[in-house]
């Protein structure tokens, strides 16, 4: 290894070369690189249930709901029909579609994002009571599904949802 300068010519303590009057301070590159480390951390993402067909897939619990809430206005302010294909997530946004995958039968429905939940641990994606129907888990109640979406709403067809600040610092999956 060949030394650029003679030990004797520089000032470490200062970070300044005397003879050539340029600032060669190392010190502060032992701290960028791990700042700068951590900041690319915070862009990656993780999927371990990627599916190649689809934009974005999550496997979990699937609910249905229905009789309750017939009628009612939903959290996109459509009126709720339990007889239609639609569903309810946490964070995806409202006109998404996604096929849902019921694990235990093979069984496979279309559904339409228009209502936000479920609020129990471990599930993923509530459905309406016709979509449930579809993939035969009325008796059941709750099953393994995975849910792959196909086209996000709200937005450009291939690209996900912004996360919004409050995602960040306060993720949801904490709370369900």
């Amino acid at each position: 290894a060949e030394r650029l300068w003679p030990k004797s010519q520089l000032d470490w303590s200062g970070c300044y070369h005397k003879i050539t009057n340029t600032e060669i301070c190392w010190r502060g590159a032992w701290l960028t690189l791990p700042l700068f480390l951590f900041l690319l951390s915070g862009c990656a993402t993780v999927s371990g249930n990627r599916v190649s067909d689809s934009l974005h897939s999550e496997q979990g619990l699937a609910s249905w709901y229905g009789n309750e809430y017939h009628g009612r206005q939903t959290a996109s302010g459509e009126i709720f029909d339990q007889n239609d294909m639609t569903a309810a997530h946490r964070n995806w946004p409202f006109g998404t579609v996604a096929h849902v995958h019921n694990q235990n039968n093979g069984e496979t429905v279309t559904v339409r994002i228009n209502d936000r939940g479920p609020f129990i641990r471990g599930r993923i994606i509530d459905l309406s009571r016709g979509a449930a129907g579809e993939l035969d888990m009325i008796a059941d109640g709750v099953v393994p599904v995975r849910a792959d979406v196909i086209h996000w709403g709200g937005g450009d067809p291939g690209k996900p949802p912004r996360r919004r600040v409050w995602d960040i610092f306060l993720p949801w999956r904490w709370f369900g």
